[in-house]
């Protein structure tokens, strides 16, 4: 059924309302009020078509648990347990009350991501970038540069040999069997760990040729087991079970079959999406994951689309869509693109694609601009660490892809407006005339209009000013104050005290 909307509450004389309780220039606090929360409301209601049944929860607290999930690098459980502590992220999610129980269980935001598939997320993406539009973060004419990069989001499976997957497989075909009540001829529950374990050890000494015939004799093993239970597989009453054990079935025949040399092979039992890429790196020669493609906006760095590519396509042939997506998230296609050497033979015709090291028709500002390409990789660095974006699912669902894919970018465009936020609160803070929308408006009694570090006085308190960049914005924040201390002669002055200008989360 789908959700109902929450009306204004009313006071409560014995408790009191979260806004009284927090600081209004939190970063939380100035985020929610750029994020547009109704349009959640009203998309992410197509999501349930029943009428009857209990009422969904709402969409605006499960968004914000989706944002602050990705913001802070927290899981499922952590993550509900951290709002009913904080009253932020209370308010960031809508509450009006502080509220001292769980709003839902952890369970149900694993039921949600697989309910609003990928394009939920990229709403979610999207509301962002909107976010960042409102801001000042970014402008209209920022996505019309972009930067476009590939990279693999690894699976948590431990490292594919054949041994391992072989006995993996046979131990699910023996549970599977037992659910189902059959009786194995032969199971090889002692035979089978033995000789697995002796694989690795033959393959150790170099004892290549005991190792194979030690695999082959694991593989009759699994194929005992597996043509056991297809004898027995009209018996099963149960249909949902029997579709199933034809699963497993399938997924260990194609075990069995696979060669070395085969270009399409089955890696992990639990995730057979799973595929083996080679990015060329020095420290890990193979990745066991998906690739993802990233674009970010060419000057601040702000993810503006992120796509997985399952299937371990070619850079070049991913790099259409991955612009496709960019317009339709934000209504602008890009007029330049610029990719490191593996686009090469890319195809795109309707955006300038400029590829690393390229030399004919380059101007100094095109180079300029190429030479930045590489400030993409961080920002890739920073997802896979704090973002939840390594170890994620892999599999495809019913949506096409997962869609933490396109999550992962989440925490690279929240966090530019934390640091927004924040950076204008620390400037509110000393200045009381400075406005919010005019970051280049100077502070009160500043005569000088030139760059660079000044100072001024303020009866006999010394204030050192300074105009730095914030994401391609030029503010004026105070880097350091002289004020007495209140036990000192008057012309006495403490040291230096330096104002922390923008503090990251």
């Amino acid at each position: 059924m789908k959700p109902k909307s929450r009306g204004p509450e009313q006071d409560d004389l014995l408790r009191p309302r979260l806004t009284v309780m927090i600081d209004m220039r939190h970063e939380l606090v100035k985020l929610a009020a750029l994020i547009d929360w109704e349009f959640f409301e009203t998309e992410w209601a197509g999501f349930f078509p029943s009428h009857t049944g209990r009422p969904a929860t709402s969409p605006r607290l499960v968004a914000g648990l989706l944002y602050l999930q990705h913001t802070y690098r927290l899981s499922d459980e952590a993550v509900v347990a951290r709002w009913v502590e904080n009253p932020y992220y209370q308010h960031f999610c809508g509450e009006t009350f502080f509220q001292h129980r769980f709003p839902l269980d952890p369970s149900s935001l694993t039921r949600w991501r697989k309910r609003i598939g990928e394009d939920g997320v990229e709403w979610l993406l999207t509301n962002t970038i909107e976010a960042g539009r409102g801001a000042g973060v970014i402008s209209e004419r920022s996505v019309e540069a972009v930067i476009v990069d590939t990279t693999v989001m690894e699976k948590a499976i431990a490292h594919p040999t054949d041994a391992r997957l072989y006995q993996k497989a046979r131990r699910r075909l023996v549970a599977l069997a037992q659910e189902a009540d059959l009786s194995l001829r032969q199971s090889d529950a002692r035979l089978a760990p033995q000789l697995a374990g002796q694989v690795g050890r033959y393959a150790h000494a170099r004892q290549f040729k005991r190792m194979r015939k030690a695999l082959r004799r694991l593989k009759g093993y699994i194929g005992r087991v597996m043509r056991d239970i297809l004898r027995q597989l009209g018996g099963i009453a149960n249909a949902a079970l029997r579709q199933r054990i034809e699963t497993e079935i399938a997924l260990v025949d194609w075990l069995l079959r696979q060669k070395p040399k085969d270009k399409r092979k089955l890696y992990a039992l639990h995730e057979s999406e799973v595929d083996c890429i080679s990015k060329g790196k020095a420290r890990v020669r193979y990745e066991f994951g998906t690739k993802v493609s990233v674009a970010t906006t060419h000057k601040e760095g702000f993810v503006v689309g992120m796509r997985s590519m399952p299937g371990n396509p070619y850079d070049g042939h991913t790099l259409r869509e991955a612009l496709e997506q960019v317009e339709i998230l934000t209504d602008t296609r890009p007029k330049r693109a610029f990719v490191d050497r593996g686009y090469r033979g890319h195809g795109v015709q309707t955006t300038a694609v400029y590829i690393a090291g390229q030399k004919r028709g380059m101007t100094p500002a095109l180079r300029r601009n190429l030479r930045r390409r590489s400030a993409i990789e961080p920002m890739i660095g920073h997802m896979k660490t704090d973002a939840r974006k390594r170890n994620g699912p892999t599999g495809q669902s019913e949506m096409g892809s997962d869609p933490r894919f396109g999550s992962g970018g989440l925490c690279q465009t929240v966090r530019p407006l934390f640091c927004w936020s924040s950076a204008q609160t620390e400037t509110n803070r000393v200045f009381s005339g400075v406005s919010l929308g005019n970051p280049r408006a100077s502070p009160p009694r500043i005569q000088s209009q030139t760059g660079g570090t000044r100072s001024i006085s303020m009866g006999y308190a010394v204030q050192h000013f300074e105009q730095r960049q914030f994401f391609g914005k030029l503010v004026t924040i105070c880097t350091a104050s002289n004020h007495p201390c209140p036990e000192r002669k008057r012309g006495e002055t403490s040291p230096q005290r330096t104002l922390p200008i923008m503090p990251f989360r």
